[in-house]
């Protein structure tokens, strides 16, 4: 399956959705209705106890508010394998930047072979099918976008390649299934953001980008970042 996936960043709910009015697909601007609310207990569990601790406070501040915009929360699981993909074009280009940080991960996945892709690429479809039966037509799911703040530049490598599990298993939920995500910066912690991810069903970026705006304008304003 292959898709283009697309990353835009924005100061304001308002100015993302009107670059989405332009770059979005009109089949992704239909009447989609997202009023399911589904909070991924599993993806929840492998962020920092913190960083789930000031998401939770920050929807709980304006609580009846954000019901009306997302619907009663259901918790559910959603745990999936992660599927390894061929690196294509981005083989050579190791080659020059051996140095990058990360670069045993680039180096094994060179080393997948054809058979290994086709299994990953099976897998991948049973986990965008399982995704998809999660979300069904209505369905919008509440993940951590991160584990926590961004470490620092002197994590120790053992502790920085556990922190990089973690997150690559909350970042590629939706690029393996080919589903769209918002992402919102709705906390702080010890003065650095934490955010809460929205994924929908396929077709639904305009809805994730209405409810965005309306979920922005009920939570508590962040103080500006030092």
């Amino acid at each position: 399956m292959k898709q283009l996936m697309i990353s835009q960043f924005a100061r304001g709910p308002s100015v993302l959705r009107a670059a989405g009015s332009v770059q979005l697909d009109p089949a992704s601007r239909g009447p989609t209705r997202l009023g399911r609310w589904l909070v991924a207990r599993d993806a929840f569990a492998l962020a920092d106890p913190a960083t789930g601790r000031a998401i939770y406070d920050a929807l709980s501040a304006n609580f009846p508010q954000v019901v009306e915009v997302l619907g009663n929360p259901t918790e559910v699981d959603v745990a999936a394998p992660l599927a390894a993909e061929g690196l294509g074009k981005f083989v050579d280009w190791m080659g020059v930047f051996r140095v990058c940080q990360g670069f045993e991960r680039f180096a094994m996945a060179a080393a997948i072979t054809t058979d290994q892709l086709e299994a990953a690429s099976a897998q991948r479809s049973r986990i965008r099918s399982h995704m998809l039966e999660v979300l069904g037509q209505d369905g919008v799911l509440a993940v951590p976008t991160t584990p926590g703040p961004a470490p620092l530049v002197d994590t120790p490598p053992a502790d920085l390649d556990a922190w990089r599990t973690r997150l690559i298993s909350l970042t590629s939920i939706t690029g393996l299934a080919g589903l769209p995500q918002l992402n919102l910066p709705i906390a702080q912690l010890d003065g650095l953001p934490v955010g809460l991810g929205l994924i929908g069903p396929p077709g639904s970026d305009d809805a994730l980008l209405e409810i965005t705006e309306r979920l922005m304008a009920v939570l508590p304003p962040q103080p500006p970042r030092k």
